[in-house]
């Protein structure tokens, strides 16, 4: 697994949890990086602009 991969996973997972904690679950932000998060898991590439 190339170290680009472990990095974008870690930062994806970290977004996740500090949304789910603020926003919840539901909201359309949270959704949008768990839809992310999914996709690289997938091997789908992924634009990390909303993560800002």
């Amino acid at each position: 697994m190339p170290s680009s991969f472990r990095w974008s996973r870690r930062e994806y997972k970290s977004v996740l949890a500090a949304r789910r904690e603020l926003l919840g679950d539901d909201h359309p932000d949270t959704v949008a990086t768990r839809h992310s998060l999914d996709r690289l898991r997938q091997g789908g590439v992924v634009a990390a602009s909303h993560l800002v």
